[in-house]
């Protein structure tokens, strides 16, 4: 689901995001992730709605929770690639922000503009 323009888009913090994509990476997690899940993983409970809502929105999971195979290929993929793999999946979603910025080499400014 790619990000549209004056479209929703769900902000759970990067870092809890990454964890939780790192958590399935290296140990079992049990499927769906549901709200419970999600909190035994380690994410606070009043993130949960925006974490498994950014979840969908990068087709990480499915509606029901249940891993994509974007999610699986994430797990699955060799420590030497896997940035390179989570670059392409957030740049896949967020395709229009990127025709516009490049956090590579623009500034915090343009950003918030």
């Amino acid at each position: 689901m790619a990000v549209q323009s004056g479209g929703q888009a769900p902000y759970a913090p990067p870092q809890t995001v990454i964890g939780l994509i790192h958590a399935f990476r290296n140990r079992p997690l049990q499927t769906p992730l549901t709200a419970d899940v999600l909190m035994r993983a380690g994410v606070k409970d009043s993130l949960v709605p925006r974490v498994s809502a950014s979840l969908k929105l990068l087709d990480l999971i499915d509606e029901a929770g249940n891993p994509t195979a974007e999610l699986e290929g994430l797990r699955r993929v060799a420590q030497g690639e896997y940035r390179a793999r989570l670059e392409a999946v957030v740049r896949g979603v967020y395709a229009e922000v990127f025709q516009y910025f490049d956090p590579a080499t623009d500034d915090e400014a343009k950003a918030r503009d």
